[in-house]
């Protein structure tokens, strides 16, 4: 037995024969969402302040976020019919009108329960813990006919696949949080989806080595599939090699060429090289410390 590290023993074998890794198979790239980053400290600010139930909820609301904008992508991604696209959007916008009525009867049902328990009253107790019970019990009801239907509309394996996926390990309410009125339109719904920032960091050395990594994360970011709005680039450097840093300079110009907004960020240095890469943004912001300038630099 060997240590396989991350590949399968086939590949495992394949490398101690001498052959060449599969680079589709390698993860060059740390991708960050910056926004659950943020969430992530408010969460933690909240349970020491407040409370352990304060922080959940700031994660839960920031998953909904990011799952309801996954299942338009989703739906989109799926190669479907026109017939096939209205039966499951008709079948999600049913089940978002059931859901929601029934999250309205819920929360007095809820309500009126807790205070009976509270009041010792058998009675109210009772009924009212009936109605939160069948309430609950609906919930699940409602989820099952929404994947019934869906299923039904997607009679293809595959495409049900893809949606099942999505679906099998969240919570299917939080598709209560889209638009009812605008359920049905994907053409509304792309507008809603939150706008796409790609934030790339480039730490120059004298012969700015880093150009290569930068070229192939230009390179993947005007090929993406999901385009951004801008690219703000995070920059700290004293110069150098006026190839290495002509070359540089010249892969943050593409963003330029696509009508990508780029702006650059500098905390510390941006001289020479470093500030010939910052003069191909539409905007460089500045700390109040930061050293920024250079002789004989232009401004494109």
């Amino acid at each position: 037995m060997f240590p396989c590290f991350g590949v399968s023993k086939s590949q495992a074998l394949k490398r101690l024969g001498g052959e060449p890794g599969d680079v589709l198979e390698e993860r060059r790239l740390k991708v960050v969402r910056l926004n659950d980053e943020v969430t992530a400290f408010q969460a933690a600010l909240a349970e020491q302040a407040i409370g352990p139930a304060v922080g959940q909820e700031l994660r839960d609301r920031q998953r909904r976020k990011r799952f309801t904008f996954l299942w338009q992508q989703v739906l989109n991604d799926i190669v479907m019919s026109d017939s096939e696209r209205n039966k499951v959007e008709e079948a999600v916008l049913k089940y978002l009108k059931e859901e929601q009525q029934r999250q309205r009867e819920f929360r007095p049902a809820r309500s009126e329960w807790l205070s009976s328990n509270l009041r010792s009253s058998w009675f109210g107790s009772m009924f009212n813990g009936y109605v939160v019970t069948s309430s609950l019990q609906k919930k699940v009801r409602l989820q099952e006919e929404l994947i019934a239907n869906i299923r039904k509309a997607l009679p293809d394996v595959k495409k049900f696949a893809n949606l099942q996926k999505v679906l099998a390990n969240v919570d299917i309410s939080w598709l209560t949080d889209l638009d009812v009125d605008d359920a049905h339109s994907a053409q509304s719904q792309s507008a809603q989806t939150p706008k796409t920032v790609y934030v790339l960091s480039f730490d120059g050395d004298p012969t700015a080595a880093g150009a290569s990594l930068l070229q192939q994360e230009v390179t993947a970011i005007l090929q993406s599939t999901v385009q951004p709005e801008e690219v703000v680039l995070k920059l700290k450097s004293s110069g150098g090699t006026v190839t290495g840093y002509g070359l540089a300079a010249a892969q943050l110009l593409r963003f330029q060429q696509h009508n990508i907004r780029l702006v650059v960020c500098v905390d510390e240095l941006a001289a020479s090289g470093g500030y010939m890469m910052a003069s191909c943004a539409q905007r460089v912001l500045c700390s109040p410390f930061a050293a920024v300038g250079s002789i004989g630099v232009t401004p494109v």
